[in-house]
């Protein structure tokens, strides 16, 4: 989607357009939408479920299914790269300041796993934070962390170690470690 359309569709929505630019950009979204051909409405709609789950929940999702990962890098106005961290070498986020948008892709096996914990630590301390109950993607065996780029590369920097682990009731599984790339 580009600044413009998003733009416009934000002055669309607001009521800031006049009313034959109103009638004029709504006639150019359906006829968009007829053939298939309309991301503004697409990313919105999104936007909207996404938001509507944030309130019914309390919480945003951190996490998203491959498939959702995979559409919100095609279709958000934002700058989006995903990593997977078993192919990279090096920084996965080098030129932080070309993407808004981290998502990053831990392979893990997830054949009859109900429940997935994220655990977010450093060598001095193991667990410095906990993230319960993530959603997962079983169908492709990985879990998808999505963060803003700066907070996300002030993470890597500080050689966070994640942990992802299968729980059932009170026993907890380690399923995978993800230590930083070696200097």
């Amino acid at each position: 989607m580009s600044a413009t359309s998003l733009e416009q569709l934000d002055d669309y929505v607001s009521r800031a357009m006049s009313d034959a630019d109103a009638e004029a950009f709504e006639e150019a979204l359906f006829d968009a939408a007829a053939t298939g051909d309309a991301p503004e409405l697409r990313f919105v709609d999104a936007l909207r479920r996404g938001l509507g789950d944030l309130a019914r929940r309390g919480t945003i999702h951190i996490t998203l299914l491959l498939s959702e990962a995979e559409q919100f890098q095609r279709t958000s106005p934002m700058r989006v790269r995903m990593v997977d961290l078993d192919d990279y070498q090096g920084d996965p986020f080098d030129d932080v300041a070309a993407i808004d948008i981290g998502l990053v892709r831990y392979n893990v096996p997830l054949e009859g796993v109900k429940r997935v914990d994220v655990e977010f630590g450093t060598e001095r301390t193991p667990t410095l934070y906990t993230i319960p109950e993530v959603r997962f993607d079983a169908a492709n065996n990985c879990v998808v962390m999505c963060c803003e780029a700066e907070l996300m590369m002030a993470t890597l920097r500080a050689n966070a170690i994640v942990r992802l682990f299968a729980v059932d009731g009170d026993e907890r599984r380690l399923l995978r470690e993800f230590r930083p790339a070696a200097p």
